[in-house]
């Protein structure tokens, strides 16, 4: 690959790494940051994580046109598979969502589970398809590494962008599947563990 299709390569990584990293590190710890709030009104706790979920959302916009700007500066040619990436950033955004309502009623009830889930996050960058590319690794464990749902997403969004190529029927059925699993998991366990949350904080 060519140094400039290294760098979208690197730069694609990135800003999904950065997405899933801050929001679910922010909506993880938007509970006990705002406890004053919940303890003196009423109001639905659910919007906490979600309001940081969305800042990042924002943020996401701003890295995304930089990067459109790099595929430009780059003269890196346009396919018809471009036009799916917003799709899988849509799906990256349900992945954060969902597993950041798990992470904000884990840190209520492990309050030190921030220092762990800071090195996972750290880790990330390693073990997701940033820096090294998957079809230089062995079939059997790029497959292993690929269980991960942010790695995969990762995966397809470099074939659309930089190799102009479809993800197959499994990806995107597995990408779907997990997805919006972690989502619906998320929602139940939220919904399930909020009314314990002013006593637990």
């Amino acid at each position: 690959a060519s140094e400039e299709n290294f760098i979208i390569y690197l730069f694609n990584g990135l800003i999904m790494v950065h997405l899933f990293s801050r929001g679910t590190t922010q909506a993880m710890n938007s509970m006990p940051s705002k406890k004053s709030i919940l303890l003196s009104l009423k109001i639905e706790k659910i919007i906490f994580p979600l309001t940081n979920v969305l800042t990042n959302i924002w943020i996401l916009g701003i890295e995304v046109v930089i990067f459109v700007g790099f595929l430009i500066l780059f003269n890196i040619p346009y396919t018809p598979t471009m036009i799916f990436f917003p799709l899988v950033l849509a799906l990256l955004i349900i992945l954060t969502t969902g597993l950041s309502l798990i992470l904000s009623v884990v840190r209520v009830y492990f309050k030190d589970f921030q220092n762990f889930w800071s090195i996972i996050t750290m880790a990330l960058i390693f073990i997701t398809p940033v820096f090294w590319y998957v079809k230089d690794m062995p079939e059997n464990i790029a497959f292993f590494f690929l269980l991960n749902p942010l790695a995969l997403l990762m995966e397809i969004s470099h074939k659309l962008i930089l190799f102009g190529e479809y993800p197959t029927i499994n990806e995107v059925l597995y990408s779907i599947v997990t997805t919006f699993s972690i989502l619906i998991l998320g929602i139940f366990i939220f919904n399930k563990k909020e009314k314990k949350f002013v006593e637990m904080l």
